[in-house]
């Protein structure tokens, strides 16, 4: 398998092509002519493939998904010393033991409507900002030679090319790695094959060399294209602002001392301030997010990539992504059934369960801190919606009970603490979705507290 791309920011981030076996036959391999020189005669004549792609910096944005004016900057080397908001993810490709990685090239007539599809694979930078191809165009024989054909008889009219990297080809199913908790540090690595990169409606030419009578084929008017993002990526932050200490009725002065007592009035029970402990809480998402199906490529008219939701079996409308997520709540939708909720699972059966500390910042910070619990959340379809939250894991120390209550101030009494049920979830709205692809967004889930009251 080829290694794709690493992602470097305050911490670095690595994929590969993916392994799902794809629906449909993979597009044949387009092999590039490595012993191709131009002053060999055999090659007079030939049509010749080049192109150089840059690995394009993500716009990082920050706040809420529907700020998108937000965006800060760009950032192309990282410092974790740096104040958060100069922590920003960058890109680097990454080849295998040969230097290559591979590729999904459409090319299409406009006019005709006619396309060719290839699997390329590409020379990667010693940098690893630049991928590169160069091969024998004309030399293709395989099941579309005669498309091909016909598009190098028109001297490329009405010719475009579109290319993905991180997907098998059209109609193959790509394999979302899910909910990934980590901690924000130097070093820290997602999984392989984590995002998609792509650059879409690039106009195709032919030049000839008068002296060699070679014919490069070539992007027009561009030196080199640019690999952007495919839908979005989000760093999910939490943010716990109960306050950092509690009072704990009855607490055992020594390890192994005498019980709590079951005396049921709190002022004749002795208080031990102590820490608050971490809130554990799960995340759960609706079903109509793109990372929780099963998705598939899909090439539209103009050599648009999309990701399709896949079809499910045994009466299910979608195919839920039962590896990394478990479903919750099944309805059923005219004859079709359904999830209204699915919940991120660390490993299949085994739910994933992150521990949130008292912040010690008075409100969420635009990017994560060095040794922040984060989530990457990898979104490929721009235009999907929904919502993100949080099922707290329960806490004596979080449900308004005696060990809930604060330390007292000077002229206020200690209150129990619940948490607050507004505002402890993450919305995308339809309007929000034109605006987000090729973006990475740091959104924070707010723990919040709310004094209990009692009727």
């Amino acid at each position: 398998m080829n290694k794709l791309f690493t992602l470097l920011a305050s911490v670095g981030l690595l994929y590969s092509c993916t392994k799902e076996a794809p629906l449909v036959q993979t597009p044949p391999q387009l092999h590039a002519e490595s012993s191709y020189s131009s002053g060999d005669s055999i090659y007079e004549g030939a049509i010749r493939f080049r192109f150089t792609a840059e690995v394009a910096p993500f716009e990082e944005v920050v706040g809420s998904l529907e700020d998108t004016q937000q965006a800060r900057g760009i950032s192309t080397t990282i410092n974790p010393n740096e104040v958060a908001t100069k922590q920003f993810i960058n890109l680097r490709a990454m080849g295998d033991e040969k230097g290559t990685i591979q590729g999904f090239l459409k090319v299409y007539d406009k006019g005709t409507n006619k396309s060719v599809s290839f699997m390329i694979d590409m020379k990667v930078s010693e940098d690893g900002k630049t991928v590169s191809y160069d091969g024998l165009f004309d030399r293709y024989t395989g099941p579309d030679a005669e498309r091909l054909k016909a598009m190098l008889s028109s001297n490329l009219k009405d010719v475009y090319a579109s290319i993905i990297i991180g997907s098998n080809g059209q109609n193959t199913l790509f394999d979302n790695k899910g909910a990934y908790s980590f901690v924000w540090q130097n070093g820290a690595q997602l999984p392989a094959d984590f995002v998609m990169l792509k650059s879409e409606e690039n106009k195709l030419e032919v030049r000839t060399d008068e002296e060699t009578k070679h014919r490069d084929i070539i992007f027009k008017d561009k030196e080199s294209i640019k690999l952007k993002l495919q839908g979005y990526l989000m760093i999910l932050q939490f943010h716990n602002s109960f306050p950092k200490y509690a009072l704990k009725p009855d607490a055992p002065a020594n390890p192994g001392s005498a019980s709590r007592s079951t005396t049921p009035s709190l002022q004749a029970r002795e208080l031990e301030r102590v820490e608050r402990p971490p809130l554990k809480v799960k995340l759960v998402f609706t079903s109509d997010l793109s990372l929780v199906h099963k998705t598939m490529l899909q090439v539209r008219k103009g050599g648009i990539f999309s990701f399709a939701r896949v079809p499910g079996n045994g009466g299910w409308f979608f195919t839920y992504d039962l590896e990394h997520f478990a479903g919750r709540d099944e309805y059923t939708e005219g004859n079709a059934k359904k999830y209204r909720f699915l919940e991120a699972l660390e490993a299949p059966g085994k739910p994933l369960v992150i521990e949130v500390p008292v912040s010690s910042k008075p409100s969420p910070t635009l990017y994560p801190s060095v040794g922040d619990r984060v989530v990457a959340l990898y979104f490929p379809t721009p235009s999907d919606f929904g919502t993100i939250g949080y099922d707290p894991i329960e806490s004596p120390f979080y449900n308004a009970s005696d060990e809930s209550m604060t330390v007292p101030e000077p002229g206020k009494p200690s209150v129990r603490l619940q948490i607050l049920g507004q505002g402890s979830f993450i919305r995308k709205s339809k309007n929000s979705t034109k605006k987000m692809e090729g973006k990475v967004y740091y959104p924070a889930l707010p723990i919040q507290p709310k004094e209990a009251v009692y009727q």
